[in-house]
C-alpha cells in the first residue's frame, strides 16, 4: 500500500549539527503548494500508517511545538489509502469542527481531533481491528467518542462546513502519493526529506531555516 513511502523513523534522543540545507536532500519543492500555509508545519499523515503512528506516539508535532513558539500547524490526513479512509476523514473533519469552536489545533493533546486519532491508531495497531470489513462497524468507535449519531454526521459532512473541511484537504492526498506518509511540509511548499533527519532536533533546525525561506 506505500511502495512509494521512504520513511526514517529517528531516534528521539540522537543529535546533530546542520549548518546548511539544499534542495534536493533535506527538502524538495512542491509543483502544487498548500494553499494559505504561511509559518505552518503540515503533516500529511495516514491512520494505517505504522509510521505516522510511531511518530504520534512519540509526539514529534509537540516537540516541534515546544521548540518553534507561534508555529501554525495544520494536520491533513489522506482519504484515498487504504480501507476507510474516507469514513475516518468524515469524523475528523466533524472533530475538527468541534475543535475550532474551543479554539482548538487538531495537534492540541486535549482536542477531539486528538482524541479520534489516538482511539483508532489504537485499536489498528494494538487490537488488530478490522472492524469487520463494514463502514458501519468502523465509524462506531469515533460516533461514540463524539457522542453524534450518523445520521447527524452525515449531515454534517453534507453541509457547507463539512464540504470545505473535507476539500482543504484533498491535497494531503497528491502529496502523499508523491512522498509518502508521513510528510511533514513547512509552508505549504517545502517537503522535508526524512531520509536526511537523525534526531528530532534536526528536524526541529530543518523546519527552522525553511521557515526562513521566502
Amino acid at each position: 500500500m506505500f511502495k512509494k513511502a521512504k520513511f526514517f523513523i529517528f531516534a528521539l534522543f540522537l543529535g546533530a549539527n546542520l549548518h546548511a540545507i539544499s534542495e534536493g536532500v533535506e527538502y524538495n519543492i512542491l509543483e502544487n503548494p498548500i494553499p494559505n500555509s504561511n509559518n505552518t508545519l503540515t503533516e500529511v499523515w495516514s491512520y494505517q500508517c505504522s509510521h505516522c503512528y510511531l511518530h504520534y506516539t512519540y509526539d514529534t508535532i509537540g516537540h516541534i511545538k515546544d521548540k518553534i513558539k507561534d508555529l501554525n500547524i495544520k494536520l491533513m490526513m489522506v482519504k484515498s489509502w487504504g480501507q476507510f479512509g474516507k469514513e475516518m476523514a468524515n469524523l475528523l473533519a466533524y472533530a475538527e469542527y468541534e475543535d475550532s469552536k474551543n479554539k482548538l489545533n487538531p495537534s492540541d493533546k486535549n482536542s477531539k481531533y486528538d482524541e479520534i486519532t489516538k482511539l483508532y491508531f489504537i485499536d489498528l495497531f494494538k487490537n488488530n481491528q478490522k472492524w469487520n470489513n463494514d463502514p458501519k462497524e468502523f465509524y462506531k468507535l469515533g460516533l461514540n467518542s463524539l457522542d453524534i449519531s450518523l445520521k447527524k454526521l452525515e449531515k454534517f459532512i453534507n453541509s457547507p462546513e463539512g464540504e470545505y473541511l473535507l476539500k482543504s484537504s484533498d491535497i494531503a492526498d497528491e502529496i502523499a502519493n508523491l512522498v509518502g506518509t508521513p510528510a511533514f511540509v513547512v509552508n505549504g511548499k517545502y517537503v522535508i526529506n526524512l531520509a536526511y533527519v537523525k534526531s528530532s532536533d534536526d528536524l526541529v533546525e530543518i523546519i527552522n531555516e525553511l521557515l526562513k525561506l521566502k
